[in-house]
């Protein structure tokens, strides 16, 4: 939970400085893993930039599907590298700021499954 409340707190740094305005209207928009850990100043460390960390695989998807959309969603997703092994929940987090759990038998999380845990002060 700690390393997706990271990449929460890092797609809203890196959204709001405007590092990346593809369109060149102003608005900033969210990035990927690698985005978010080559900023500079780097929002996320680089084990998780790389994608592995603590025996989790983390993956950003940000919408891109249409003009600006990249400007206003993205999700990230956190499963076990060996499910059973190096853990047994899957994460869920995206712009809403919420993160969700679940044990579905290492099936990936999303919006709408397992527990939500909202933001501090959320």
């Amino acid at each position: 939970i700690g390393n997706l409340g990271t990449v929460r707190s890092g797609q809203a740094t890196f959204q709001s400085s405007g590092a990346r305005d593809g369109d060149t209207d102003g608005t900033g928009e969210y990035g990927g893993l690698a985005l978010l850990s080559n900023a500079v100043p780097a929002v996320i460390d680089s084990a998780l930039g790389s994608g592995t960390k603590q025996g989790y695989l983390y993956t950003i998807t940000t919408n891109g599907t249409t003009t600006n959309s990249d400007e206003i969603s993205w999700w990230a997703q956190a499963n076990p590298v060996q499910y059973q092994t190096s853990g047994n929940r899957t994460f869920y987090v995206d712009e809403s700021g919420v993160i969700r759990g679940s044990d579905d038998g290492g099936v990936a999380a999303t919006r709408v499954s397992g527990v939500a845990y909202p933001p501090v002060g959320g």
